[in-house]
């Protein structure tokens, strides 16, 4: 039976994303479902609004048959990374057919054609790279006019592309696809509804009328003193049930829950030296922080500050992020532009997955880990210290948790997968 493998955040999972599972199934006529979903720090360099397994929840109900976290020193990296990981990770599953993700130009053709020009880096991109990023622009623009630079009149392909994020990620996608060799088989689905970074919630009629972004409906929930009545027409029930439930209890996270955290793991530098071996760190901005750290008032404000023209707010982030959950460049192996991912760890599943999980263990290169507290006789060396960096990670987070729910209990090496 075919398989589709997504890469999500569900942040959360909204109608957006009930829509993508279901179009995955009809264009691939795949019968299962798996989705490599980060924990519970996000690509944008901070907190997810709600835990792991509360989003895995919504997944399976939502249309997912697997669940497997994307271990943290990817979850909360690059483009890059983010892709080469969850790349590597669904590969390493043995079963997966097709690799199926939203874009704005729904063009899986036009986005191989981009990812073979950034994989390759032929000398007229790097050379048009060098020169925007020495005239002071940052990474992502300095890509985007050199991809512009490689382009002939006659190419269908535009560098526009890479103004859109859901385009860049899928560029990045096909990227790892072609870096790894892979037999999984791009699909794109356009985006519908609003766009990414839009934080108004939808309010016209029309199909596309209930897909807010996911930056929406964690802006609707963040600006107002009761649970949002128009969220109702948003996110499928069960999200909107979950969520309900920790607004409630007071445990959806933001990024400036961690200011006072984060500012202690920074006092703890007594250099730029120290900061430098942790993941996306530069030598400028561990100057800067070190510089500007007895002004820090505020997560939110330090960041205002630590930003520059060459270094973006996100770039910034992932930085102090990184930090906090002790992700060193050192700790993430690639061979090549290929990235090496130890293990698959089960956060939730469908009792119906289990030919699924079955065919997995049989055809996979990877140990699957459903309980933590198993996971030493199965890993070893690199895999269990990868492993140990999710805990951590978790770990973290839930402590910011129970600072603002009271008798929020949690154990990483006792909580079992989600199983519906």
């Amino acid at each position: 039976m075919k398989t589709v493998g997504i890469i999500a955040e569900y942040n959360p999972f909204h109608n957006g994303h009930l829509y993508h599972i279901r179009e995955s199934r009809r264009l691939t006529g795949a019968g299962y479902v798996v989705v490599v979903m980060s924990g519970d720090f996000v690509q944008r360099g901070g907190p997810a609004l709600a835990d792991k397994y509360t989003r895995t929840r919504m997944a399976l109900c939502g249309g997912a048959d697997l669940v497997l976290e994307l271990p943290a020193c990817f979850s909360c990296a690059s483009a890059e990374y983010f892709a080469g990981g969850a790349l590597a990770l669904l590969d390493g599953l043995g079963v997966i057919d097709f690799l199926s993700f939203g874009s704005e130009c729904g063009d899986a053709s036009a986005l191989m054609e981009c990812a073979s020009i950034l994989l390759k880096e032929p000398p007229v991109y790097r050379a048009a790279l060098r020169k925007a990023q020495k005239e002071g622009m940052t990474f992502p623009a300095a890509r985007k006019e050199a991809l512009s630079a490689c382009l002939s009149s006659e190419s269908s392909l535009s560098s526009k592309i890479l103004d859109s994020p859901n385009n860049i990620l899928g560029a990045e996608y096909c990227r790892a696809l072609l870096a790894n060799n892979s037999r999984i088989q791009p699909v794109t689905i356009p985006r519908k509804g609003s766009g990414y970074h839009n934080l108004q919630l939808p309010s016209g009629a029309g199909d596309t009328a209930a897909f807010a972004s996911a930056s929406a409906v964690r802006n609707a929930l963040a600006v107002s003193d009761v649970f949002p009545d128009n969220l109702s027409s948003q996110l499928p029930d069960c999200s909107l049930s979950l969520l309900r439930k920790l607004y409630s209890a007071g445990r959806l996270v933001s990024e400036e829950d961690f200011s006072q955290i984060i500012h202690y793991r920074l006092l703890q530098a007594s250099s730029p030296d120290d900061l430098m071996p942790f993941l996306d760190m530069t030598p400028d901005l561990a100057r800067r922080i070190m510089n500007l750290l007895p002004e820090y008032t505020g997560y939110a404000e330090f960041l205002s500050l630590l930003k520059t023209k060459q270094v973006t707010l996100t770039r910034v982030r992932r930085c102090l992020l990184h930090l906090l959950l002790d992700i060193r460049t050192s700790e993430i192996r690639r061979d090549g532009l290929s990235f090496e991912v130890p293990y698959g760890r089960i956060l939730g599943f469908k009792k119906s997955a289990s030919p699924l999980l079955k065919e997995i263990k049989t055809s996979g290169s990877l140990p699957l880990i459903t309980k933590v507290a198993d996971a030493a006789s199965q890993l070893h060396g690199h895999g269990l210290q990868m492993l140990q960096k999710d805990i951590r990670a978790s770990e973290i987070y839930h402590c910011i948790c129970q600072a603002k729910s009271t008798g929020h209990i949690y154990n990483e090496y006792r909580i079992s997968p989600v199983i519906l």
